[in-house]
């Protein structure tokens, strides 16, 4: 039995969180929206800070900690994000109500950072209030760490939210709670699957360049710098990098290819290759790579002296960054272009898989199943990157599962134009957050 939910005052705590415009960048950013925010949580969450502790880290981010009555139990740590990334065109038609406004229409919250991930936040939040109103007092510490930088790798954030603990004596916690998992419509199945991450993929960005002479547009080389890096990356894009399946995708297989469209009794292998049909399939049984930014002449009637794209790969647990940037040097190594890493801090090894005998893996599998009966519940991996690259160095229990539905759009419902999050979905976060806090830190 849960406990009531006060839903019309926990919609507006969260969808308050909304119009705070906590966008981060990898240059500098402005720190006084985060600040503002703090603000906001401490006068709508107030008994946890009656009740525990809570500071500001590295000038924007959060730390909240209830402690628990038996000081030997090491905590479970719940870490959300306070950054947003940007809005690209405020007065694009796919933002039906405006993007920082949180409003709440046709049984959805509307904004940014709705589903990435506010909601996780305030979730968290509401479940603890909800807690401590109905008389709980954990034996186990609870920490909340919401970092502000998530969304360009956490490096201030979470990073010194991970050295503050272990200045204080906290070397390890029970487990991590992040998001990287979410309520699935895969096109390949025909029910809808709940994902626990048990590890996230790799992260490696290079750029690909080529110099040479600035010329005119009306007599060009045979070979331009724009050419040159252009066949370079459709070359990249072309070799595709080999099928394969770490323990949680062969897991996930598993438990989820009785529901498969158009296939049966098929092999894993199989099965891993008919679901790579599809995009978000395929990011789940191998490394990947995306071309991003472009960049060269600044005229249409200039030939570039220097023209660039930056690739990003996203690397499957069993590889290695060097592995994947290797395959790539040597992919393209006889054109007439160079290769560099802009950014050494933005490297992330795929995490290490955790462990699925831990009392919170099974507190998780529980309430997933009392809350989505219909659903497949299963472990798997996420394809993007969080803050769990971080705290993995406090546990080797770190799961990914924000239980939302995030419909046919799947992963890119969380940074397009128009984000939004169900009031059921909302809900649905916070009972299993209450859930799983009362069975582990009860």
């Amino acid at each position: 039995m849960h406990l009531t939910i006060d839903r019309e005052g926990a919609v507006e705590r969260f969808a308050g969180t909304i119009p705070f415009r906590t966008v981060s960048d990898r240059g500098g950013f402005d720190l006084a929206p985060f600040v503002e925010l703090h603000g906001y949580i401490a006068e709508k969450w107030p008994l946890i800070h009656g009740l525990g502790s809570c500071e500001t880290v590295a000038g924007g981010s959060l730390l909240l900690t209830i402690e628990g009555s038996d000081t030997s139990k090491p905590p479970a740590l719940l870490t959300a994000h306070l950054d947003v990334v940007p809005v690209e065109d405020e007065s694009s038609p796919l933002w039906e109500y405006p993007p920082w406004s949180g409003h709440v229409a046709r049984g959805r919250i509307w904004g940014r950072g709705t589903l990435d991930y506010k909601a996780g936040m305030a979730g968290m939040l509401e479940a603890c209030q909800l807690l401590i109103e109905s008389g709980f007092r954990p034996s186990r510490s609870i920490i909340l760490a919401f970092g502000h930088d998530e969304e360009v790798g956490g490096v201030r954030g979470a990073a010194s939210i991970v050295r503050l603990l272990r200045e204080r004596g906290v070397s390890s916690c029970s487990y991590v709670l992040d998001e990287g998992g979410y309520v699935y419509s895969f096109p390949w199945m025909k029910k809808e699957t709940v994902v626990i991450g048990l590890a996230e993929k790799g992260y490696a960005t290079i750029e690909v360049f080529a110099t040479g002479a600035q010329g005119h547009a009306s007599r060009p080389a045979s070979r331009t710098t724009v050419g040159l890096v252009a066949e370079a990356v459709s070359i990249l894009e072309k070799e595709s990098t080999p099928l394969r399946l770490c323990s949680p995708v062969e897991a996930l297989i598993e438990q989820t290819r009785g529901s498969y469209r158009g296939i049966s009794g098929a092999s894993l292998e199989d099965c891993a290759a008919h679901m790579s049909a599809w995009p978000e399939g395929n990011a789940m049984v191998r490394t990947t790579l995306a071309p991003t930014v472009a960049s060269g002449s600044r005229r249409e009637n200039t030939i570039p002296s220097r023209a660039s794209t930056l690739v990003n790969f996203r690397i499957i647990p069993g590889e290695s960054v060097s592995e994947t940037l290797d395959r790539a040097g040597s992919i393209i190594g006889e054109l007439d272009v160079q290769i560099r890493i802009p950014d050494e801090d933005s490297l992330a090894e795929p995490s290490p898989v955790s462990r699925t005998d831990s009392g919170a893996y099974l507190a998780i599998i529980s309430s997933l199943g009392m809350l989505l009966p219909d659903a497949i519940v299963s472990q798997g991996i996420f394809v993007a990157s969080t803050d769990s690259k971080h705290y993995g160095a406090l546990t080797d229990c770190v799961y990914r599962i924000f239980p939302a539905r995030l419909g046919e759009k799947g992963i890119g419902a969380l940074h397009c134009g128009g984000e939004s999050i169900g009031v059921e979905d909302y809900i649905r976060c916070v009972n299993f957050y209450t859930d799983v806090l009362e069975e582990t830190c009860g």
